[in-house]
């Protein structure tokens, strides 16, 4: 493994949703990863090596940038969503979406 591949840290936004669920141990072999996410419908893959769960909102723009130091990438998957879950509760929707590339920008 190269010294660069070693540096990087992932952060993965709604990393426990359908997506992340798989995704996130896969990344973990390799990376460090944060997971930051609501975590609405539980956490099915607590415990996994090499993975950072910090519980938040990606409208939360000073959370957010917290959970990103240190990062070196961003796997944005939150609000990847079914029509009826933004339904169901509206908060699940796209308004957080711009503050993740916000935060990207000025974190580096």
């Amino acid at each position: 493994m190269t010294t660069r591949r070693k540096s990087r840290r992932i952060l993965v936004t709604g990393g426990t949703g359908y997506v992340g669920t798989a995704l996130v141990p896969l990344l973990a072999r390799e990376f460090p990863v944060v997971v930051f996410c609501q975590m609405n419908f539980g956490n099915a893959i607590a415990g996994t090596p090499s993975v950072t769960f910090i519980d938040g909102d990606i409208r939360d723009a000073s959370a957010l940038a917290k959970a990103m130091e240190g990062c070196t990438d961003i796997v944005h998957l939150a609000g990847i969503v079914t029509d009826e879950l933004v339904d169901m509760n509206p908060r699940h929707g796209r308004p957080g979406e711009h503050r993740r590339a916000d935060g990207a920008v000025q974190g580096g």
